[in-house]
């Protein structure tokens, strides 16, 4: 052994490390004034700290003198410490340098004053004063380490994909002027002339428009330049073979969106992954801007900058499948007469008017008052979205380890060392060759959060993040990261060696059973487990195609694990084929169960609806499928698995020729492949798919308060169907969340359309004041009426110009503008139609009503203007002014139209021509190209003209965008609704089976809530949880353990070979004597449980200057891992003030402002966002408005827009309008006062309004169309509700009136009357009357009631329930209970009497003498005779005299001794006789031979029993025969049983045929004369009772050379005795080989893994569940040295039984036995040899 030997000493250094004087050494040299208590101290987070004292004097040649030393001992002084280590010839260094912080002056007891010190080390100290105001977060930049350099696409796994759009393209244009003709090209399009050469990017939204200036060119397709360093044409490259290869572009500007892909028809395959989702698929196209200056642009409210990207995003949704008769949609009824299909009814339309579809039906459109889910099949389908995607700046974070730590230090003159890499599984496998799956390890990156931070402190929140420690080289200034805390080094401390005591605390307080998982936050929100895969990367392999691809690519597959197989075999039309009939679908509805029905029933069209699995059948075929409705799928016979599978289908695929996939799991069990199957998720973590709580109840098993069967239970019957249930939820959820804005999205351009529309219509309105006369006096009534003029509506229709696409548009197409009324011979409002030769789109509109003049508003009615000279000159003057004159319109304000109007009727020259050739009215035209011949003026050259005319073309647009928005939110909110009811389904049953979960087995399952900000990552957050639970689902155990530092033992300070100590010899090399903190250790303490239990050095204490008190601190593993990390937080706290840190911001100034030049940077920022922080929360100003967070509750947000005010419950998921500029959109509205003239309340496209002002509230429907229906019925919710149509109105609480009038009902202080009936309260009297009806006057009524209760009635009919104590009714008298009427009283106690007849209030009857035709007598005495003609029902009694009956039945007992029933003589107690047959009471049943002369025969229906307590015998002369079908030979008919060859009477034999039993077509058992007894296959012979036995042979009953035959080789014999076999004479055996040991381990390690269970028997086998067995089953020891022991036999008459040998049974248990013996004696050799 090469001895230890340990040197320190600490030095005083200046700043250059050069040595100043030594202050302390371990070696006995004499140190003048040196330090002492010197203690360092080391931690596992890597931080030391070093204190001492020294004297302030010493004693000097006699004197008192300062201490030399303390000129180099001040605040901030350096020191370095130096520990040698020295094992033989090699020499160990470590060096650490100290920075003296606080110094104390104090004085001992014995009057020596001293100086105190505390040093921290030099990183910590240099560190933290470095890059004070360090800040990390999500918007950080870094060119140098930022991880999406380039603005490179960020594909992130298993959430995003970013695919390239395709483009739409022409490469075969012969010329330029083909261009225009593309029609249906869209912003972005690329055509290409090859003849030319040219190429052109379309970048707007019409092809066909023309260059006013010159008619050849179109101003909309730009022509590329080719780029001299591709070689090709602007916004294209070039493939190998030199083709043209356009790419996606587009830009703002180009005012629409290019060619979006189906998503429903692309192959999400190709592009390379397997079993993408398509829903995580971004097709993207990138921004181009042709002006090199243009740097920006906004379209749809989206800011786009530089290098931004146009997006498509995929998501999943419901569809409605249409019939080929659906037309489409309209939005009036009126409408509908447009469109008439060329056939004979059947045909459908949408009317958004009603909200309903319409069907054409004898020659007419007819509402089917249904909306389009109740009549229109939906389907699961794709659409997409359009977004963006900003610039990627270089952000700093999300990063890894070691460029967070370049950061940080950068600047500082520290550099990184060695950083350990973290890998994290992602969830996403790699399949090798060997169809392995290896789990795909990435390296751990993460976002890193800190704010105001310095270098030493943001290195601690690296290392929380990444949950790594620091080690910092304090000679070369390095900092290192490592994955692990230490070194293991087999360091072991036992109790009565280094071990001084132990302490064990188990603390079931923090045990949890169901841990919840959360994490922190991404650019998503928080982060959950939900969305991960609960995949065991070390067991499972992998997707296969089949199970012999499996085979074929797995060749040595381990114990456990598993892998999944897909089976794409079967299309919807195969699964569905039992519901088709001669190949076709049949429209008969299926009312029966699947699997009441026989197979050939099948094939009434309709799949069958039932409500859950438990409905099913246990077997099926296929093509047999049914919709669950409780799991809201269809469910199909999949052959190959002989079950039921889900297809995952909530409806028909639309292509019935679609493959159907089905998911199965295979274990890998007793070395071959099981069947599991339908995979839902991986179950081996009690963790249901697409849920955020893992459970575990590992430690009830282990303390047998749980079984096995209980956890199974909840595996198999709750996890796994929440599982299941949750892979259908979640996607619907997604759905749901898209769904939501998308309908936040159309409410939004509805909102906007409408107020566009409002403020068009407005300037196209003139103003009017309107003045009023009273009494000689002109008074200014109202003020600021936006109103057409007179005549405005007169001849307003026509076809207004639509800024609608072209190549969007599915209205009918024309050639010309002027072919239009070929057409539409007579257009209706809403027509629309599209123009070739001009790439337009036109709509009939008539934008202006008589309801919109000022003419009604005066007063007049629709008929009363003319279309006539006389009054169209009237139009300034007589109709301005009300009918009576009273009121006059002044103009205050021309609008467009009148402008317009004006200037055409009354140009500036020649009046009267002008006016003479116009005819009437008129009004500008719907289009200028409408206005006709002759008129003086041209509009096409007036600008105020063109003015006019956009706007109402502007204004026609916005009604036709208004109606779409209708539409798609029509069908947005049916889908919702759909798509709500599937959820709530789901819902509904999983909350079922997690309430049954709870009731079951709430005493076991504990929840505790896991939460770790630092993860982003689900794997990350997935691991993190299942180790957090791995930890605390037992009771933590927390050990206090107290070590003995050797290092301290005087062996290892000193040079000699001494040694005193025994564990010297054990602790020989350095890393043991001198652990690190951080180091691993084994702790063993047997008498108190602790073995090896390992743990780790958390710190060390070394006390230099009195050894013997060094201290190592240890914790186990499993209770400080977070303690361990969380200490770096808290490391440097001790080296600055809270004003240190907060003065150092680099926004607020210390006055509290905010320093302009950083909000200056901020909002100079490109990202265009400015974030303000307060203690309130977060205020974002962005692109998209400015988005507030509440502080407490991040998932409260609101967003402030132009569009209008948004709020947000989920973190900005989902928004909800709340207030635009047009209205007042929120659910609640909570308000002190709301101070207003008029409140009016109304909806969107309806006409009924609520209006609150000074006259009070009213409810009015403009024109009743739209009013709500009367049939409406407030719920129990329901306040207060008004009908606007009907006047009806609903109070849910009190209405207090003193007077007044209701439905003609007069209301007075106390009393409510109308006509002859009324109510009052008063009571003053109680003689006064409170109802009456009959007459004004109560006393005078007919009906009335007093308030005594006294009551007066001519006539009544009373049901229900009448009470009298008193009185008489129909002359019976009432009094005390009893009614009596003469001698005939009915009493309370139920007793009734009349004469000498009389019931009691038993129910017994007394009479003298009773005749009855029928009836039922449950216990009868009769004494006298009595007379039943009818039929007689008696469950008990006794006649004693004569009973004669034709008819009647008896159900309790009979008692008689003598009479005749049924031909059958009663002898007595001696039975019954009938001719030749008798039955006697000892159980005897004789037949005579005269039954029938020449052979008897007896038929029973149902079989019969012979049974006698007396040796009795049955026997005839001719045989018996029993039948149960024709008789027949006995070869031929089934079930029969031939008694022949029997005894006669005389004992003389009849016949020697012997006794024949027949089952079937084969003859069972036979006995026939020769004595022998024969067994056919398949039959048995059973025995019961004791003593029982066949003795068939040469001896007789009882002989023990009776001997037993059985021919076939599995005919079973059951006994209920015992079976003695006692063939085991070596002389009878030959083969005799002794059993190896390893076949007995073998045999043992199957039964001790084998489980077993308790059972009860199914009907039809053994006693069918009377009694409760306990064993195994024999299909668990299938194939394995079980059966070649017990011999396992299949029945081959009844597949449900399978045997054993139970003789062989005892033998192996006797080899059990002697197995388990030796293994017990070898186990107690071992224990006599630790004992010793």
């Amino acid at each position: 052994m090469e001895k230890i030997f340990i040197r320190e000493r600490i030095n005083a250094v200046d700043y250059n490390n050069v040595n100043q004087c030594l202050l302390f050494t371990s070696s006995d040299a004499d140190i003048e004034g040196g330090i002492v208590n010197v203690n360092l101290e080391s931690d596992v987070a890597g931080w030391y700290q070093l204190t001492f004292d020294a004297p302030a004097f010493i004693l000097k040649n006699g004197e008192l003198i300062d201490n030399p030393i303390l000129k180099h001992l001040f605040p901030l002084s350096k020191l370095k410490y130096t520990r040698i280590t020295k094992t033989g010839d090699k020499e160990e260094e470590l060096i650490l340098y100290f920075i003296v912080q606080p110094e104390e002056d104090s004085r001992d007891e014995s009057g020596i004053v001293l100086k105190s010190y505390t040093c921290i080390d030099y990183p910590r100290h240099n560190l933290s004063k470095a890059k004070n105001g360090i800040t990390i977060g999500e918007d950080t930049l870094d060119e140098k380490r930022s991880m999406t350099p380039n603005n490179e696409v960020p594909n992130v796994d298993g959430k995003v994909l970013y695919v390239k759009a395709d483009v739409q393209s022409r490469m075969n244009f012969n010329n330029y002027s083909e261009l225009g003709g593309w029609l249906d090209a869209l912003p972005g399009a690329f055509a290409y002339i090859p003849s030319e050469n040219r190429a052109f990017r379309l970048v707007n939204t019409d092809p066909s428009k023309k260059d006013l200036n010159d008619e050849s060119k179109f101003i909309n397709w730009y022509e590329l330049e080719v780029n001299s360093e591709t070689g090709t044409f602007q916004t294209c490259i070039k493939d190998s073979d030199g083709n043209i290869i356009p790419e996606p572009v587009w830009s703002p500007e180009w005012g629409g969106y290019p060619l979006a892909p189906d998503p429903n028809k692309y192959d999400y395959g190709s592009i390379g992954i397997n079993d993408i989702d398509p829903a995580i698929v971004q097709f993207y196209w990138d921004t181009v801007w042709f002006n090199p200056e243009k740097t920006m642009g906004r379209y749809d409210g989206l800011l786009y900058r530089k290098n931004s990207r146009l997006l498509y995003d995929i998501y999943e949704t419901l569809d409605f499948e249409f019939p080929n008769d659906f037309l489409g949609t309209k939005f009036k009824i009126e409408n509908l007469d447009d469109t008439v299909p060329s056939y004979t009814g059947g045909a459908t339309m949408y009317v958004i008017e009603t909200g309903t579809v319409w069907q054409y039906v004898n020659d007419t459109w007819e509402d089917t008052h249904k909306n389009k889910r109740e009549v229109f099949k939906t389907k699961d389908t794709l659409k997409g979205k359009w977004a963006k995607l900003d610039p990627q700046k270089p952000y700093l974070a999300p990063n890894y380890a070691d460029k967070y730590l370049d950061y940080i230090l950068e600047g500082t003159g520290w550099k990184v060392g060695e950083v350990d890499k973290i890998y994290i599984d992602n969830g996403i496998v790699e399949l090798a060759e060997d169809g392995v799956v290896n789990p795909k390890k990435v390296e751990l990156s993460t976002y890193l959060y800190f704010d105001n931070s310095n270098a030493y402190n943001a290195i601690s929140e690296l290392c929380n993040a990444f949950k790594c420690y620091p080690r910092f080289d304090h000679v070369n200034k390095i900092v290192n990261l490592k994955s692990v805390p230490g070194e293991d080094n087999g360091l072991t401390y036992l109790y009565r060696d280094n071990l001084k005591s132990s302490r064990i605390t188990q603390d079931g307080e923090k045990a949890v059973s169901k841990l919840w998982v959360y994490g922190g936050e991404d650019l998503n929100g928080q982060v959950y487990i939900q969305d991960c895969n609960r995949v065991n990367p070390e067991y499972y392999l992998a997707d296969y195609n089949s199970l012999d691809d499996l085979n074929a690519r797995v060749t040595n597959p381990r114990e456990g694990q598993y892998a999944k197989i897909s089976l794409k075999k079967y299309t919807w039309d195969q699964l569905i084929e039992k519901t088709k009939k001669d190949g076709k679908r049949l429209p008969i509805a299926n009312t029966f169960l699947v699997g009441e029905l026989p197979v050939s029933s099948w094939g009434t069209g309709a799949i069958p609806e039932i409500n859950g699995l438990d409905q099913l059948p246990a077997t099926g075929e296929l093509g047999q499928t049914a919709f669950i409705r409780e799991q809201d799928s269809y469910y199909s016979w999949v052959p190959e698995a002989n079950a039921w599978f889900d297809t995952y289908l909530s409806s028909e695929p639309s292509e019935a020729s679609n493959i159907i996939t089905f998911e199965r799991r295979f274990d890998r069990e007793n070395d071959q492949w099981v069947d599991k199957g339908q995979f839902y998720h991986w179950w081996e973590v009690l963790s249901p798919y697409a849920d955020n709580y893992i459970m575990d109840f590992s430690y009830f098993l282990d303390r047998k308060l749980m079984t096995e069967e209980q956890v199974n239970d909840i595996k198999y019957n709750f996890i796994l169907p929440i599982s299941h249930l949750n892979k259908k939820r979640a996607p619907l959820l997604n759905e749901y969340s898209t769904l939501s804005q998308e309908l936040l999205n159309w409410n939004n351009a509805y909102d906007e359309s409408k107020i566009a529309a409002e403020a068009i219509d407005k300037s196209l309105r003139t103003t009017y004041a309107i003045y009023e006369t009273k009494d000689g006096i002109t008074s200014l009534k109202d003020t600021g009426l936006y109103l057409y003029p007179p005549g405005a509506d007169f001849k307003t229709e026509g076809w207004s110009l639509a800024e609608v696409q072209y190549s969007k548009s599915k209205a009918v197409e024309v050639p010309t503008f002027d072919k239009i009324a070929e057409a539409f011979p007579n257009p209706k409002i809403g027509n629309m139609v599209k123009v070739k030769d001009t790439g337009e789109v036109y709509w009939y509109a008539n934008t202006y009503s008589f309801k919109d003049t000022i003419s009604y508003y005066l007063g007049w009615n629709e008929g009363d203007l003319k279309d006539s000279k006389a009054d169209a000159e009237k139009r300034e003057k007589e109709w301005l002014y009300s009918p009576d004159g009273s009121l006059e319109a002044r103009n205050r304000g021309t609008g467009l139209f009148e402008e317009l109007r004006e200037q055409e009727l009354y140009p500036k020259t020649d009046y009267d021509t002008a006016s003479d050739a116009l005819k009437y009215w008129f009004n500008p035209p719907a289009n200028i190209d409408m206005i006709p011949d002759g008129m003086p003026g041209d509009p096409k050259e007036t600008s105020l003209a063109h003015n006019y005319y956009n706007a109402r073309n502007r204004l026609v647009t916005e009604e036709i965008n208004k109606q779409y928005a209708l539409e798609k939110i029509a069908e947005v909110e049916t889908a919702i609704t759909l798509l709500l009811e599937r959820v709530e389904i789901l819902e509904n049953k999983i909350t079922s089976l997690e309430h049954s979960l709870r009731e079951k087995y709430g005493d076991y399952i504990v929840e505790g809530v896991f939460t770790d900000d630092t993860m982003v990552y689900i794997y990350n957050l997935w691991y993190a949880g299942l180790k957090a639970l791995n930890l605390y689902h037992r009771p933590l155990v927390t050990y206090e353990l107290g070590v003995v530092d050797v290092s301290g033992l005087p062996e290892y300070s000193t040079m000699t070979e001494d040694v005193y100590h025994d564990i010297v010899y054990r602790l020989n090399k350095p890393e043991l004597v001198l652990p690190n903190p951080g180091d691993y250790c084994y702790v063993t303490d047997n008498k108190l449980g602790i073995v090896k239990e390992k743990a780790n050095i958390t710190s060390v204490v070394r006390s230099l200057s009195n050894p013997a008190n060094h201290q190592i601190t240890i914790e186990t593993v499993d209770t400080n891992t977070e303690e361990l990390i969380g200490k770096l937080v808290t490391a440097a706290n001790t080296i600055y003030s809270k004003e240190q840190i907060y003065n150092r911001s680099a926004v607020i100034k210390s006055d509290g402002t905010i320093a302009q030049d950083t909000v200056s940077a901020s909002l100079d920022d490109n990202s265009g966002k400015l974030t303000i922080m307060s203690n309130n929360g977060t205020v974002l100003l962005g692109e998209n408005g400015i988005i507030t967070t509440d502080r407490e509750n991040a998932d409260l947000r609101m967003q402030y827009t132009g569009k209008g005010i948004f709020s947000s419950t989920n973190g900005g998921t989902t928004w909800e309008n709340i207030l635009n500029a047009g209205k007042i959109s929120i659910k609640a509205l909570s308000a002190g006062t709301i101070d207003s003239n008029t409140i009016s309340v109304s909806n969107i496209g309806k006409t009924a309004n609520i209006i609150i002002d000074g006259k009070g509230i009213t409810a009015i429907s403009k024109d009743g169309a739209d009013a709500s229906s009367p049939n409406i019925t407030p719920d129990d919710k329901t306040s207060f509700f008004l009908d606007a149509k009907s006047g009806n109105a609903y109070f849910a609480g009190k209405i207090r009136a003193k007077s007044g009038d209701i439905g003609g009902w007069d209301i007075s202080g106390t009393a409510l009357k109308k006509g002859g009936v009324g109510m009052s309260s008063d009571n003053s009297s109680l003689n006064n009357y409170a109802f009456w009806a009959g007459n004004v006057d109560p006393s005078q009524a007919k009906f009335w009631v007093k308030h005594d209760g006294t009551m007066k009635a001519t006539k009544a009919t009373i049901e229900g329930d009448l009470t009298a104590t008193t009185g008489k009714i129909g002359n019976w008298t009432i009094n005390n209970g009893a009614i009596t009427n003469g001698t005939t009283s009915l009493n309370s106690d139920g007793s009734f009497k009349s004469g000498n007849f009389r019931v009691d209030a038993n129910g017994n009857v007394y009479a003298t003498n009773i005749t009855a035709t029928g009836g039922t007598f449950n216990d009868i005495t009769v004494s006298g005779n009595s007379t039943f003609n009818g039929t007689v029902y008696a469950s008990s009694g006794s006649f004693k005299g004569k009973v004669e009956a034709t008819g009647g039945s008896f159900n309790g007992a009979i008692y008689a001794y003598s009479g005749n029933i049924g031909g059958w003589k009663i002898n007595g107690h001696d039975g019954f006789t009938h001719d030749n047959a008798s039955i006697r009471t000892n159980g005897s049943f004789a037949f005579y031979s005269q039954v029938k002369p020449g052979g008897g025969e007896c038929i029973f229906d149902n079989g019969f029993r012979l049974h006698t307590t007396q040796q009795q015998r049955l026997y005839t002369p001719e045989g018996i025969t029993i039948s149960a079908g024709v008789s027949s030979a006995p070869d031929t008919i089934s079930r029969q049983l031939y008694l022949t060859g029997m005894k006669t009477g005389d004992g003389s034999s009849r016949n020697a045929s012997g006794v024949q039993i027949y089952a079937g077509s084969g003859c069972s058992i036979r006995l026939n004369a020769e004595k022998n007894v024969w067994i056919r296959s398949g039959g048995s012979i059973g025995l019961e009772g004791e003593g029982a036995g066949i003795f068939i042979g040469d001896g007789t009953m009882g002989n023990s050379a009776s001997k037993i035959k059985i021919g076939a080789a599995k005919t079973a014999l059951y006994l209920k005795g015992q079976i003695y076999n006692n063939l085991s004479s070596r002389r009878v055996k030959q083969n005799i080989q002794p059993i190896t040991d390893d076949e007995k381990e073998d045999l043992y390690n199957n039964i001790k893994n084998t489980t077993f269970y308790t059972y009860n028997y199914k009907k039809g086998y053994g006693d069918s569940g009377i009694r409760t067995y306990r064993g195994f089953i024999i299909e668990d020891l299938e194939n394995t040295i079980v059966e070649q022991y017990l011999g396992f036999a299949q029945d081959e008459k009844d597949n449900n039984i399978k045997t054993f040998d139970t003789v062989a049974l005892s033998q192996m248990n006797l080899i059990l036995i002697h197995q388990l013996q030796k293994k017990i004696e070898i186990l107690e050799k071992q224990i006599k040899k630790e004992s010793n």
